[in-house]
Formats: C-alpha cells, structure tokens, sequence
C-alpha cells in the first residue's frame, strides 16, 4: 500500500509508523489518519510484527489538527457532519491503536499539541526527546480534547493535574512531563529513536501471548470494575499457564537463562 502523509517501516519484529508531514509540524488531517489506521491493520495482521514504534518527522511530533482542513473543510459542515466524521476518521484510528494487540511505544521527537496530544495518549509507553513539549492547547483555540484526551489523561497523571492541562491548555516540557508520569523516559534528541526502538525488540521478544492478554487487561481496567476483571483474569491466566511460553519462562528461570518465546 502506498502512503503519502506517514512513513511505514519494518525492522525485524519492529514496525515504526513516521508521520510525515513536516512542512505543516505533522498536523493531522482525514488522510493521515486513514494512512495510520491503514498501517495499524496492517500491524495486526503481520504475525511477523510484535512491536508497534510512532514518531514524527523533522523537529515536531504533531502541532494538532490541520488548521486550514478545520477552516475550510470542517467548520463549514454541519454539527451531525462533523460529529459523524470525527467518529469514523479520527475515532476509528485512535481506537485501533488501543485496540492493537500488541504494544505501542510513542518516540515524542519534538512539539505534541492538541490533537497531536491527544494521539499520544493512546499509547502503552511513551519515551520522550529533551526537546519535547506537550500540551491539551484545544481550549485555546475554543474547543475541547475529542479524541479522548478528556478521558485518558487524568487516568494517566491523575484528575488534578489533567483539570490543570485542559482548562488552561498549559504546555509543558519534557522534564515535566515524566514528573507527572506523562511519559516514561527522556532521553537526548540524538538518541530517541535507538532507545524507541531498543525497547520496542525488548518488548517483541516476550511472551506474545501474555503480552497480548495483559494489553487486553490494562484495556479493560481503564472501564471496567474489580470483580469483574478478577474473574476475567483468572480465566485469562488459565490460558497463559497452559502455552508453551510460560513452560518455557518457568524453566529459564529455574536454569538462570534467557527466556526463548515463540509465541505458543
């Protein structure tokens, strides 16, 4: 398939997606995340991939929305049209790396505003340049985080502080944004995609199975209750001792030796 507005690469059981519009800071429009939820199906399909890498080209991660395909193209439509278009472009794509059942690590290269922002948080780790900022700036322009910014960000840095980022759409740096567990990790500029991508083989070289099924898990917890998610992990766990990975982990462990997955 041929993609116009992202990069799309892989390395051995690594996958990367580059977003790929640098003239405009990598602002996203209705094409680019067709193009990234294109390359995620095609992640899900690939059993050859275990790993999902996302960063963005020259020196911003994402400024945002396109603001000129918000002006000219959104902004005129209808609110049932825009509503509707939201939900089946911008909706879609962010579901599907959630959904992905393999894990997502973000390469935060520069700038992550707004819809950029929102992109983000949508994944399961997050590794951060110096140079990074971040920043929910949709009030600021007299709208509000549609792409589940509202809903992740406070489960992730806790209510106060996701109040704090939304309502005042403050920017933050990257050092702050690893003090409030916005990110795992920061790391210099030249060394971010090598550490992404360090850890996005460590990942691919687990289990795949429990992997999987642990994503599943953190997935559910964001709406789930205790009981429940008791009961569910229990029977998902009664799959994982029954796969050859775990034997395998178990007497690699007793054998003081590195685990070898395959995935069965």
């Amino acid at each position: 398939m041929q993609y116009n507005n992202i990069f799309f690469e892989k390395f051995n059981k690594v996958a990367r997606i580059t977003l790929n519009r640098p003239e405009v800071k990598n602002a996203l429009n209705v094409q680019i995340f067709v193009e990234i939820a294109n390359a995620i199906n095609d992640v899900t399909r690939d059993n050859e991939i275990k790993s999902l890498v996302i960063t963005g080209a020259g020196d911003t991660f994402s400024s945002g929305g396109d603001v000129d395909f918000v002006l000219n193209d959104l902004c005129p439509k209808s609110s049932v049209e825009i509503r509707n278009l939201i939900k089946e472009y911008y909706g879609t794509t962010v579901l599907s790396l959630r959904n992905l059942d393999k894990p997502v690590i973000g390469a935060i290269n520069g700038a992550a505003l707004g819809a950029g922002f929102d992109l983000l948080l949508h994944f399961d780790l997050r590794i951060a340049s110096e140079t990074a900022t971040f920043g929910s700036i949709w009030v600021k322009v007299g709208i509000i985080p549609a792409l589940g910014g509202m809903f992740l960000l406070p489960k992730i840095i806790g209510l106060g502080r996701a109040s704090e980022m939304i309502l005042t759409g403050e920017i933050i740096d990257a050092q702050e944004a690893f003090k409030i567990g916005l990110v795992n990790k920061v790391v210099p500029a030249e060394r971010l995609q090598e550490k992404a991508m360090d850890l996005a083989m460590r990942l691919s070289n687990g289990p795949p199975i429990a992997t999987s099924i642990a994503k599943q898990g953190i997935n559910r917890g964001l709406t789930g209750h205790l009981l429940g998610e008791l009961d569910w992990a229990a029977s998902m766990q009664s799959i994982c001792f029954k796969t050859e990975d775990c034997r395998e982990g178990i007497v690699a462990f007793k054998e003081r030796r590195k685990s070898k997955f395959q995935g069965i």
